[in-house]
């Protein structure tokens, strides 16, 4: 359980390992951190919600989940252990709306709908901040 945490968490802090540029943030001309952003940042977030979800690609209705589940090799309690990681990861990086404006419209566009449905801590902040017309309850 604790590798599929950090497989899922690795994508959210290698934006900021990586795609935030400290020196840059530090320069005089600089005075935001979005603009010490990789320009490529969006495109790492939409890639890295395809490639945490891919497996659950066709997952648009229950019995799609139970299917990709199957196909797997998962019980019930591991798909469970795998949804509560990806749900920990986008919520944490939906907590980054601010200097990543793209990335609630990015996560409804990349999760399957189903998927999408069983994150509660990630639905729950998206409840919260009011996003539930940029991201429809499936």
């Amino acid at each position: 359980a604790d590798g599929t945490a950090a497989v899922f968490m690795h994508g959210v802090l290698h934006i900021w390992r990586h795609c935030l540029d400290y020196a840059r943030l530090l320069e005089n001309n600089v005075r935001t951190v979005d603009a010490a952003l990789d320009a490529n940042t969006e495109l790492y977030v939409v890639e890295w919600l395809n490639n945490m979800s891919v497996a659950f690609s066709s997952a648009e209705t229950p019995s799609d989940l139970e299917r990709c589940r199957e196909e797997l090799g998962l019980d019930p309690a591991e798909l469970g252990e795998v949804l509560k990681n990806l749900d920990f990861a986008v919520w944490a990086l939906l907590r980054m709306h601010r200097v990543l404006p793209y990335a609630p419209a990015a996560v409804a566009r990349q999760l399957p709908s189903e998927v999408l449905k069983r994150l509660t801590k990630t639905q729950g902040y998206r409840h919260k901040k009011g996003w539930d017309q940029l991201m429809p309850s499936p």
